[in-house]
């Protein structure tokens, strides 16, 4: 936003709060979709068991699109949905400190409220749940409510590296161990090349054909599982969690046009890191690679992950200062709005396609498809988040959240004026 001053110099005006809310809503709708083409893996088949040796889709499409999601989106828009909750920490502090109620007393309570949304998540719908974790690691950002940017900076980017340092042990350990010989692939393209028995086949069998109980115990204990090192989770993600506090306490959204200079200087620097970081990293996984070089491969995605993430949230809020382009992004910001309803509709709409008390497709789609799957899921989430807040003050899972934290039921019809979320 530009306004001319009385001596007729032009000037950057403040972006005004409701802006700003709509700037950070847009980005969670972003991430909303970048989840779940991320997340499209884990609800449609077992890849993320598959050892050494075994491959679920061997066709030259889906292995294409498999390599290309995973360079431009795992990790990053993991990022960009974390430190949007600290960004958003930040937001509600400055909003809770002019109305003077205690803000602990109210997070302690919404964290709380949210680890109970994740385990229900995690147990009874999807084993993939983040709700926990987010929770967990929002009570610790409590700790640092009252810190300065340089200190926050400093714990950021020190428990970032910490939550890593298991992870490179463990490769560490399995270089100082004999190579295993991998089993041979099938030459079939498209075919699915499991090991009898194996973690991955366990899961096709119960995903795919099992009983409704059979379904809970695989999903509680894929989750377990994956949480195996739930302190790594918790600290990673507290560490994205003050990198979005520390943007928050720079106030850069609260006057982007005056931040503009410094935007597009960082967005030139993380692009130049994030696509060196990526093209290491590809190198580094190509066969014939030398063994120690895997040492190298998460120190690639370490500094490649959260610079391609900045990319992404950069580029963002400089086109959605751009009038055209912020016509085309602004769905996105409906969606954005009622994140938590939208991230929790996925699960229950994939594991409806996928698992066998649905359609039973879990294993039958590969990559390519499952692509061409979440473009169509998100795009029919985008008209009904608009349909549903032009009725509703918030999405139902947001207006539970609410209700369950103030410990009364919120007013969900919009009878008035349009209210803003937290």
């Amino acid at each position: 936003m530009i306004e001319s001053s009385p001596a007729g110099l032009v000037t950057a005006a403040p972006t005004t709060a409701p802006e700003r809310i709509a700037v950070v809503d847009m980005l969670r709708g972003l991430a909303i979709f970048g989840i779940l083409t991320v997340n499209m893996e884990g609800f449609s088949s077992p890849g993320y068991r598959a050892e050494d040796g075994e491959r679920l889709w061997t066709g030259l499409v889906d292995r294409v699109v498999e390599t290309l999601i995973s360079h431009a989106a795992v990790g990053k828009f993991m990022i960009v949905f974390t430190v949007l909750f600290g960004l958003g920490f930040a937001l509600q502090m400055q909003r809770v400190a002019a109305r003077e109620v205690s803000f602990s007393r109210i997070q302690v309570r919404r964290l709380l409220v949210l680890l109970l949304i994740g385990l229900a998540h995690a147990h009874l719908i999807w084993w993939g749940d983040i709700l926990v974790s987010y929770a967990l690691a929002g009570l610790l950002l409590l700790l640092f409510r009252g810190g300065r940017p340089r200190t926050i900076l400093i714990w950021a980017i020190a428990l970032n590296l910490l939550s890593f340092a298991g992870l490179e042990i463990n490769v560490a350990r399995d270089l100082a161990r004999p190579a295993a010989v991998p089993s041979g692939e099938s030459s079939t393209p498209g075919a699915v090349v499991l090991r009898p028995g194996s973690a991955a086949q366990t899961a096709l069998h119960a995903y795919g054909r099992g009983s409704f109980a059979e379904i809970a115990r695989q999903r509680v204990g894929d989750f377990w599982s994956q949480n195996r090192e739930l302190y790594e989770v918790v600290v990673r993600r507290l560490s994205f969690f003050l990198f979005g506090l520390f943007v928050g306490q720079l106030g850069i959204l609260r006057n982007v046009a005056a931040h503009r200079g410094l935007l597009l200087r960082t967005l030139k620097w993380a692009l130049v890191v994030g696509v060196a970081a990526h093209v290491a990293r590809f190198l580094l996984f190509l066969p014939g690679a030398a063994q120690w070089l895997r040492l190298l491969r998460l120190p690639t995605s370490i500094v490649g992950n959260p610079a391609m993430a900045a990319v992404y949230c950069i580029g963002a809020i400089l086109l959605f200062q751009v009038p055209g382009w912020r016509a085309r992004l602004e769905p996105l910001a409906t969606v954005g709005r009622a994140a938590l309803s939208n991230y929790l509709l996925q699960s229950l709409i994939c594991t409806s396609i996928f698992y066998s008390y649905g359609l039973g497709l879990y294993g039958q789609v590969g990559p390519a498809a499952g692509l061409g799957l979440t473009v169509l899921i998100f795009a029919l989430q985008v008209p009904l988040s608009v349909w549903w807040l032009r009725r509703f003050r918030f999405g139902p899972a947001e207006w539970l959240w609410r209700s369950l934290t103030y410990r009364r039921l919120q007013p969900l019809r919009i009878t008035g004026e349009r209210v803003t979320t937290d």
